[in-house]
């Protein structure tokens, strides 16, 4: 049984190679279709990433300026103080849980791990004369004691680094501002005191200064806080502390810290909302550990802005490829049309000759497969292509000098080009399975018989198109057009609202143009019936005569590319036209919120040294009658000095405050010079009546 199933299987393979190389022209337009369809879909989410990841580095790196830590920097810290100190036997559990679980948690590389915990703040005496010291309440300073992992390497000592001994003696180092403050010297032995609390008994360490330390190098992304940040900690080794300070205390943690960077070079719109998710888990896994343990920096507010850019974008996107895709479809669906119209007489043969409507219809499908495939694959690269070409469009089919953007196919963009590839196919198969259900009887029953109109015009489909089309055009019009103006600002000024924040407002012009495209198809078949008869009393040529009788005689053939045509022009004009309106609101906005080309803030110099004006802070107005407060500043004249400028005028801009009764207002008072103002000002014809 299985011999004559593969011979079926290899005879349907070969004949629908061969159908396909006999119509190689129409085939290989049809998988240029299904390629079209796939690179636009697969190049919205390509560009969205790319554009989107740029946006979170460059978030993450001012972040990291601010912060001046990496970029992709995480601190988790217990506090003692607010949750309660803990022994060192505990500090051991939280340090094995969150190294291992924040490697599961991240995985990504981590470049480095830099772990410190320090005891509660202790008096601080010298060995010689402490007891005068205690009896006065005075000491040298309160201090902890603490360790760093990975210390060694990043500081310089003068003198030497603490070690473990065995006569009860604690070896530590102190910070060089520290030493200068108190005066701490090498060699010279202190005691550190903690007073009886709550039935635990006093402390008292003996300690000695091996050494003075100081960092390296202060930038260094190895230090989680300024080096200074550790002025009050006494710094031993972390055998030292596990051997020697704390079996001499209770409850000894008073801070427990975890530092990892990693290497957020391989993040990706793909990755970044799992990342996040085990993050937040990760957090939520922390408090079940110990009660305390806190998230105190992290990009992770960063990764979700990024997540929901990207969704936005990628939305924003697809509706706006919509009508391209759809234009693509047809196409596909045009030349699968024009491929079986050449086959329904051999499909009609096939039928009468006992072959079924599934062996022909599984014929199509191993076709669309081939096609399917090489436009898929085609579509891909192509789409991989127009993202990176994307990237670099400054406005429509305007490219900027800039390099573009690093641009990669990653799941979701596979994802998108399959499911264009699948939807293309079964578009192509579509006619395909409709002319399967034909024998010869019904195929020369359908040729003899005039063509009826089809489904969408004898159900009025295009006239009913026309209702939402209105109702979108009347209320966009209602609400200021493709671009409106938002509520009213702190300020006073007018807001331009996002124009992107509606997609459906751009979908109202390409709905209006479907339907009066579909409209004109209705009487496109009297338009050329009317134009056939004029032609026939005028005395034009002949060819011109024949072809408008063929057009009046069989329309249908031709509605197709009418449509297909419409649809294409139509979609490039308004491409074109809601760009350049997208340029002019951006340069407008602009221009208006700025007032001018450039805005220039200056600080007047004062007659008094208290006194501010401009960016400064407001400071009280301490100038007595006979000396009043004045400000001067450079003359405007000086700024027309400098090469390009050609005008240049003072604003000062005020909030005020009118004393209206029972009615508290607010406005806005703009001071001008009225004789240079309009020289420098930013003004369109639509901002008021110029008489």
């Amino acid at each position: 049984m299985r011999i004559p199933l593969l011979g079926n299987i290899f005879g349907i393979l070969r004949l629908a190679v061969q159908r396909l190389f006999s119509q190689f022209g129409l085939n290989a337009s049809m998988c240029f279709g299904i390629a079209i369809a796939v690179m636009l879909a697969a190049s919205i989410p390509a560009f969205s990433d790319a554009v989107q990841l740029r946006v979170l580095q460059t978030r993450v790196d001012a972040n990291a300026e601010n912060t001046r830590r990496p970029p992709f920097a995480f601190m988790y810290a217990f506090f003692g103080s607010i949750s309660g100190q803990v022994e060192y036997e505990d500090y051991l559990k939280d340090d094995a849980f969150m190294q291992q679980r924040f490697a599961e948690v991240a995985q990504l590389p981590i470049t480095r791990t830099v772990r410190y915990m320090h005891t509660p703040k202790f008096r601080l005496f010298p060995a010689v004369n402490s007891a005068e010291y205690k009896d006065s309440g005075r000491q040298l300073e309160w201090v902890d004691m603490g360790f760093l992992s990975d210390f060694d390497t990043h500081i310089q000592v003068f003198g030497e680094r603490p070690k473990l001994r065995d006569d009860g003696v604690i070896e530590v180092i102190a910070y060089s501002e520290l030493a200068n403050e108190i005066g701490l010297q090498t060699g010279e032995s202190f005691i550190l005191y903690g007073p009886p609390k709550r039935g635990v008994p006093p402390i008292q360490l003996t300690l000695k200064v091996t050494g003075i330390w100081a960092e390296k190098d202060s930038a260094d992304d190895y230090w989680f806080y300024r080096p200074d940040a550790l002025r009050d900690t006494l710094i031993v080794n972390e055998e030292q502390y596990a051997k020697q300070v704390a079996p001499n205390m209770v409850a000894d943690t008073e801070l427990s810290l975890w530092y990892f960077l990693v290497d957020g070079s391989r993040i990706d719109p793909e990755r970044a909302p799992f990342l996040l998710g085990r993050l937040q888990r990760f957090t939520t896994e922390m408090t079940q550990q110990r009660n305390g343990l806190t998230n105190r920096i992290s990009p992770a507010q960063a990764l979700g802005a990024f997540i929901k850019a990207t969704n936005e974008l990628t939305l924003l996107l697809v509706i706006f490829s919509v009508p391209l895709l759809a234009v693509a479809l047809y196409f596909i669906v045009l030349v699968a049309g024009m491929i079986v119209r050449r086959q329904e007489g051999e499909i009609a043969v096939l039928r009468s000759r006992g072959a079924s409507s599934f062996s022909i219809a599984l014929l199509y499908v191993v076709e669309g497969l081939v096609v399917g495939g090489l436009g898929l694959g085609i579509g891909l690269a192509g789409g991989l292509a127009l993202a990176s070409v994307m990237t670099r469009l400054t406005t429509f089919l305007i490219l900027s000098d800039h390099p573009a953007l690093y641009t990669q196919l990653g799941t979701q963009a596979i994802r998108f080009g399959i499911i264009a590839a699948i939807v293309g196919v079964l578009a192509a198969l579509l006619p395909a399975i409709i002319a399967s259900r034909r024998n010869i009887v019904s195929y020369r029953t359908s040729q003899s018989r005039g063509t009826r109109p089809p489904f969408w015009q004898r159900a009025f489909l295009d006239v009913l198109l026309l209702v939402p089309s209105i109702y979108l055009y009347y209320q966009m019009r209602n609400s200021g057009g493709m671009v409106a103006l938002g509520a009213i600002n702190a300020a006073g000024a007018a807001a331009t609202a996002d124009p992107f924040s509606d997609p459906v407002r751009f979908l109202a012009p390409v709905l209006m143009l479907a339907a009066s495209a579909l409209l004109l198809v209705r009487f496109f078949p009297l338009i050329m019936l009317g134009l056939a008869r004029l032609a026939g009393w005028l005395p034009v040529n002949t060819s011109i005569l024949l072809a408008l009788r063929s057009l009046a005689r069989a329309p249908v053939n031709y509605v197709g590319p009418l449509l297909l045509l419409i649809f294409t022009m139509g979609l490039a004009v308004f491409s074109s036209s809601i760009a350049h309106t997208l340029d002019e609101h951006l340069t407008a906005s602009t221009y208006y919120r700025v007032g001018a080309d450039m805005r220039l803030i200056e600080t007047g110099d004062s007659n008094k040294e208290d006194a501010s004006f401009g960016g400064g802070a407001p400071v009280a107005n301490t100038s007595s009658p006979e000396e009043p407060l004045f400000y001067t500043f450079v003359p405007v004249q000086e700024h027309l000095r400098i090469p390009g400028i050609k005008a240049a005028t003072r604003l000062g801009n005020y909030v005020a405050s009118p004393k209206v009764p029972n009615s508290p207002e607010r406005a806005e008072f703009v001071g001008i010079d009225r004789a240079d103002f309009p020289k420098a000002a930013y003004f369109r014809g639509d901002f008021a009546q110029v008489p």
